[in-house]
């Protein structure tokens, strides 16, 4: 199995200070990038399938109280997923790719640690998505597409590090949530549609996402 890891991170832009306190507003950007192939060859077969998953998240919100962070999130995420069986006479295929984009709320509770530049934080979220899937195959004539509608809702948690005043670090690793799209056909409104509904808990490496962050306001140290 080979597996290819790399996480981008996007700059913060906020109007807010450093410290968690109350009245300090936050924007913010953070993304990854994740990918894994798996190939198997027995005899004369070779079975090759591999995943692909990026994400970008934009967000903005406002500390109502100390610790205590209330905003908006906006979310892009971008999936594939293909499975390719060769042997001396034919080559078969499946793919998807899959395309969400969101947008709702979020919430987000600190825990300083004694130093002040370290916290913990617990995040949740619940968005609305939009999403657009296309599935091939080599028994297909051309490509099926699908468009739906749904909701996601997710706990993440993360750790935050305060550079200065004004710039800091973040990261969360882990996910706990659930996800249900609702799909219909684009190419034949008599096809009958289908739910895609999935749980997800644990800690993976697509759950890691990492970001830098500015702030600007609140009390002066």
């Amino acid at each position: 199995m080979r597996t290819v890891f790399f996480v981008t991170s996007l700059f913060v832009f906020a109007c807010c200070t450093a410290q968690f306190e109350k009245g300090v507003v936050m924007l913010s950007g953070s993304g990854n990038y994740w990918r894994s192939e798996n190939k198997n060859e027995e005899a004369s077969d070779t079975y090759v399938t591999s995943k692909e998953w990026a994400t970008v998240r934009f967000s903005t919100g406002l500390f109502v109280a100390n610790r205590h962070l209330l905003g908006v999130l906006f979310q892009y995420q971008r999936t594939s997923y293909s499975e390719t069986n060769e042997d001396e006479t034919n080559v078969s295929f499946n793919n998807n790719n899959t395309e969400k984009t969101g947008a709702g709320i979020l919430y987000r509770y600190y825990v300083p640690i004694k130093n002040g530049r370290f916290a913990f934080f617990l995040h949740t979220e619940g968005l609305y998505l939009v999403a657009k899937s296309v599935d091939g195959s080599s028994s297909f004539t051309a490509p099926k597409l699908f468009s739906g509608t749904g909701f996601t809702a997710a706990f993440r948690p993360g750790i935050a590090y305060r550079l200065n005043k004004k710039f800091g670090l973040e990261a969360s690793f882990g996910q706990f949530g659930y996800e249900v799209i609702n799909y219909r056909s684009k190419d034949n409104a008599n096809e009958p549609g289908f739910s895609n509904a999935a749980g997800t808990a644990g800690f993976t490496l697509s759950s890691l996402m990492v970001g830098v962050t500015f702030y600007l306001g609140g009390k002066e140290d």
